[in-house]
């Protein structure tokens, strides 16, 4: 099934048998069918204590596959916990905590209104001004969603936006700042 005994082992949790699996030397960068590394699996699905085995045994904290990074993979799902332990482990190299795909780790913790996840990003050197792919700026999707906790994480680290007059947290969520209208893209 395009699987290995540690990636079974990582998707069923079991941290005895990921150990097992590592102490004889199962490979952490092998890639599954879907081109995905045991790291990133274990960002998007797994526990801490298996991501920490993952690392300690040699995984590239920056490896990447079509979904980006364990560190997109670890934001895409909400796993502060996660992002807080591939940052500690350097995940944040230069751009890499930028990410290299179509949306940034910081893009999908905004759209994913994980709060944790923005505050990690942001202490850890993430650009706020690089846009979605809808050209919208990470504050921009917050204050859409009225989410004024993220918009004031973001506030200090982004750029005014020059279609915004009022260029305060409060002014950022009365103006509700939409790019292109949704009606006119899909997601």
């Amino acid at each position: 099934m395009g699987e290995t005994p540690l990636t079974v082992a990582i998707g069923r949790q079991n941290v005895d048998l990921v150990r097992y699996f590592l102490d004889q030397g199962a490979a952490t960068m092998k890639l599954n069918d879907s081109g995905s590394t045991p790291l990133h699996l274990a960002a998007a699905e797994g526990s801490c204590e298996i991501v920490e085995l993952l690392l300690s045994s040699g995984a590239y904290v920056d490896a990447i596959h079509l979904g980006g990074t364990a560190l997109h993979s670890a934001a895409r799902n909400g796993r502060d916990d996660i992002v807080k332990i591939l940052l500690e482990h350097h995940a944040d190299a230069g751009a890499d905590v930028d990410g290299n795909c179509k949306e940034t780790p910081l893009i999908i913790a905004a759209i994913s209104a994980s709060t944790e996840i923005l505050k990690c990003l942001v202490l850890a050197g993430a650009d706020a001004n690089v846009p979605d792919s809808l050209g919208r700026a990470p504050i921009e999707i917050a204050a859409r969603s009225g989410r004024r906790e993220d918009v004031e994480i973001l506030f200090p680290v982004t750029s005014c936006i020059p279609n915004v007059r009022d260029w305060s947290v409060d002014g950022i969520i009365r103006r509700k700042i939409s790019a292109p209208s949704e009606e006119s893209h899909a997601y």
